[in-house]
């Protein structure tokens, strides 16, 4: 099996930086909260009176992307970035709904937070045109989006140089939620996060909203910190400028490239009827997130991963990031999991390609003789990398 790396072993550099992968401490606190209507939904639920439908209010930011946002505005002036960021906390709110089976409408609120100093209101009309255009291009895909309007908060004292933050409701029957328990026996269908979908309007490089902090710090050079007009307590160690190629395209474009939505694909799945067992969106936590919604003795072993998409090989050979530390903050090549029968992947492996989006059969679901929940990982150099829920 090759040697094993188990998840309390190496330093993390990114918790160096002040940031959690998978939030542990958090998710304590959500649970003193009460139990969700739907206990293991991929979002929390709450059944407002007896009416049989079942509600969601969920809230998502595009995480520290607006630092790098900035600095490639302040360099290559493509205002164009400012759309990618809005994008960004719409996707990570949409898709999170949606894998825990919800199918709109989806009415949101955006609050743009902001330095006055640094960011103007015309960025803010490019913000707010970037998320028209997704709304636009998602209605014709069956997805409906509300704008419900929203708030501006001048905090420089705060903030700097913009938070982009969404909140979104929506709400479903309580047959139509899923609750996500993958079950043994089950395979993994992942779905890749970078390429180009049908419904895509622009190449993707994969990276998504997670893992920002990390990726600009040990890429992008020291220069970017020197100014002082942003407060920041990881100033960037690397030798990259965002204006530089990497494989024929600029830094920026890899960094910001928006998260993919991948609401059609999801709207497709539900109306096929698929019995499907779980739906992950491995954002925070990366190919550790399903770890929050495994059973006691399961494991996930993933021993067919895609091809690992070139800015996480850029980020980890110029950080020197364990492969373990990659798998765990980065999607690593797909945001996207299925967990379900083996005799229906097929049927969801051909949907996604319909829709331009690879995808293939990561691995499957097996006992764990009654362990804690786990997942093993096939690094790209053989190993086995082994995450296990502390403490159960």
């Amino acid at each position: 099996m090759g040697a094993q790396q188990r998840s309390g072993e190496g330093r993390s550099l990114y918790r160096s930086l002040g940031v959690s992968p998978r939030k542990e401490g958090v998710r304590e606190l959500v649970r003193r909260l009460g139990s969700s209507a739907v206990p293991h939904a991929f979002v929390r639920t709450v059944a407002v009176d007896d009416s049989g439908r079942v509600h969601a209010l969920h809230i998502d930011t595009a995480g520290t992307k607006p630092i790098v946002t900035w600095w490639a505005w302040q360099e290559v002036r493509d205002s164009a970035v400012w759309g990618w960021l809005a994008e960004d906390a719409l996707v990570m709110n949409l898709d999170d709904l949606m894998c825990a089976g919800f199918r709109g409408p989806f009415v949101f609120c955006v609050l743009f937070s902001r330095d006055t100093r640094l960011v103007s209101d015309e960025m803010l009309l490019w913000l707010t045109e970037g998320i028209l255009r997704l709304c636009e291009n998602l209605e014709k895909w069956g997805i409906r989006l509300v704008h419900a309007g929203g708030e501006t908060a001048d905090v420089g004292d705060l903030v700097s140089p913009i938070d982009v933050g969404v909140a979104m409701w929506s709400c479903a029957v309580e047959g139509e939620v899923l609750d996500c328990r993958p079950r043994a026996g089950d395979v993994v269908v992942g779905i890749a996060s970078d390429g180009e979908a049908v419904y895509d309007r622009r190449w993707n490089s994969g990276i998504g909203s997670n893992g920002l902090t990390l990726a600009r710090t040990v890429l992008l050079h020291s220069e970017y910190g020197r100014g002082g007009e942003l407060r920041l307590r990881n100033l960037p160690r690397g030798r990259w400028r965002l204006s530089e190629l990497f494989e024929g395209k600029p830094l920026y474009q890899w960094l910001l490239s928006p998260t993919r939505t991948y609401a059609p694909f999801l709207m497709a799945l539900w109306k096929e009827g698929i019995p499907v067992h779980g739906v992950v969106h491995c954002t925070g936590g990366g190919q550790t997130k399903v770890l929050h919604f495994l059973d006691r003795g399961l494991v996930v072993r993933k021993h067919s991963p895609f091809p690992v998409p070139a800015v996480f090989r850029l980020i980890q050979r110029e950080g020197g990031v364990s492969w373990r530390e990659m798998y765990e903050v980065f999607n690593m090549g797909w945001r996207l999991e299925v967990y379900l029968p083996d005799r229906y992947a097929d049927r969801v492996v051909g949907l996604a390609r319909s829709l331009g989006l690879e995808a293939r059969v990561v691995g499957e679901v097996v006992e764990g003789a009654g362990e804690p929940p786990g997942v093993w990982i096939r690094s790209p150099e053989g190993e086995w990398l082994e995450y296990r829920v502390e403490g159960v």
